[in-house]
């Protein structure tokens, strides 16, 4: 509770070294004020730590809030937390932040028809992960496709350049 009180200037004087002394439960009390962090302090935060970070903070974070967590923060983001990420945000993530994307969170974005926001590519390895989550890759098959290959008409460059064959294609498709 008392990490609750914490004005926004007492949030952004917390030190890495005191962010890390923090639980998730800790980190959820911190509240919306959690984006007031200084640079160093957010990139402190582990992906243990991360699954306390609610979808009301992550509201709160602007591009270099979101650049400053470390991709192992982001892949401890829970699912629902990622997937409240807007268009914005999520094109504020890193290469390296997307690589450490889980599949239970790829799966939350295809089914908030958030995926195609990623600003790099996911891997096979990735997608290939979603099958063994048990999920019946046939009915989230149309939109997780139709969501990739939407980058191939929005002018993202970087998603065409991985899409730019009818072999890379077929094996998108061959995975769901």
């Amino acid at each position: 509770a008392q990490l609750g009180n914490l004005t926004s200037a007492q949030v952004a004087a917390l030190t890495s070294a005191q962010i890390d002394a923090l639980t998730p439960a800790q980190i959820t009390a911190i509240g919306n004020n959690l984006s007031s962090l200084s640079t160093s302090a957010m990139g402190s935060i582990d992906a243990t730590q991360a699954a306390g970070i609610t979808s009301t903070q992550l509201d709160t974070f602007d591009a270099t809030d979101i650049q400053a967590l470390t991709p192992a923060a982001i892949g401890g983001l829970t699912p629902t937390a990622l997937a409240s990420l807007d268009n914005a945000q999520l094109g504020n993530l890193t290469s390296a932040q997307v690589a450490a994307l889980t599949s239970a969170q790829l799966l939350e974005l295809a089914t908030s028809n958030s995926l195609d926001n990623l600003p790099y590519s996911f891997s096979t390895v990735q997608l290939n992960g979603l099958a063994s989550t048990g999920v019946e890759l046939s009915t989230l098959g149309t939109a997780l496709v139709n969501d990739y290959i939407n980058h191939i008409t929005d002018g993202n460059t970087t998603q065409e350049a991985t899409v730019n064959t009818q072999a890379k294609i077929q094996n998108i498709i061959s995975i769901v």
